[in-house]
């Protein structure tokens, strides 16, 4: 498993609008974004800044699913000639209007953080790089693939997306959604890099769902629960179990297990206390210890333990 840093300005951009036009798919908003953002631009914006909001949310549904516009500043190289041959001139014009409405203000952000996404992007270059020399990339993918019952990975390597963030207490991640299912996003910006192991459970808490999630687990999930909601909660407790505070966290990255594995203030998940965190950990722990893959049985227990 190899992996790529990518400091993209296009897609930080893109998703510093998303956030504050409170978009809410295929890529989530986050509210912790959001809050220091507007303290920062001098909160209420003015009538021009919050109708180029407006309209970019409008458009980006009025195209949604069928046009993702987060594809083409993530991904092309040319977004905005590449997105003219989709959406037509007329729509260009509008969103190259959002655009350029909010560039000073996103250029305060962007500016201010970037040193930091710099030092991370070094940091992170490094700590990968003696990762895969220890061979210990290796041996945690080989442990994931035989667990989630998933084939190995595509060949070409998962792109790790830094990104902005509102707040410095911690990084957090999401699998890129609606982009090309090897691709993960990781806000960081303001995070010190002493985080550095904790960050690395991150990404390879992304690098699960993105990667190994869909094959079978989430499969099994949707058969058993047939509610979205109950799935994407099981689905991220499970992982949780393993990183970034779960069980390879902690063992492998030297990372502070939790109180319980939704204990984040900003959690929007519902809550589990101490003895639905130990129960999670104590199954999937003993279906490491006998190479046992994710099974019927594994998910009704998940089931009883989160009552869902």
């Amino acid at each position: 498993m190899k992996f790529k840093l990518i400091l993209n300005k296009n897609a930080n951009f893109y998703y510093f609008l998303h956030n504050l036009a409170e978009i809410k798919e295929p890529l989530h908003y986050r509210k912790w974004n959001i809050m220091p953002w507007k303290k920062e631009l001098n909160f209420p914006f003015s009538s021009s800044e919050a109708t180029a909001l407006k309209k970019f949310k409008k458009k980006y549904y009025a195209n949604f699913p069928k046009i993702y516009l987060g594809r083409f500043f993530f991904l092309e190289k040319n977004s905005w000639e590449t997105l003219k041959n989709e959406v037509g001139q007329e729509e260009i014009n509008i969103l190259n209007d959002v655009f350029r409405i909010w560039k000073n203000k996103f250029f305060l952000i962007y500016r201010r953080d970037l040193p930091n996404l710099k030092k991370w992007r070094k940091k992170l270059e490094i700590e990968i790089q003696k990762l895969s020399k220890s061979s210990l990339i290796n041996f945690i993918n080989t442990k994931l693939i035989k667990f989630f019952n998933a084939p190995v990975p595509f060949k070409k390597k998962l792109k790790i997306y830094l990104m902005l963030c509102g707040t410095s207490n911690t990084a957090s991640g999401e699998r890129g959604r609606g982009l090309d299912g090897k691709s993960i996003l990781i806000e960081i910006s303001r995070c010190p890099t002493h985080q550095i192991n904790y960050v690395i459970g991150v990404i390879w808490h992304e690098y699960v769902h993105c990667c190994l999630a869909s094959y079978h687990l989430r499969p099994l999930l949707l058969n058993f629960f047939k509610n979205d909601s109950k799935v994407l909660f099981a689905e991220e407790i499970i992982v949780r179990s393993l990183f970034p505070t779960g069980i390879f966290g902690i063992k492998f990255f030297k990372i502070c297990p939790p109180s319980t594995l939704t204990s984040s203030k900003w959690e929007t998940l519902p809550k589990i206390n101490k003895k639905q965190t130990k129960m999670v950990i104590d199954l999937t722990d003993q279906y490491l210890q006998k190479e046992k893959k994710i099974d019927t049985f594994y998910v009704k227990k998940i089931g009883r333990i989160l009552k869902i």
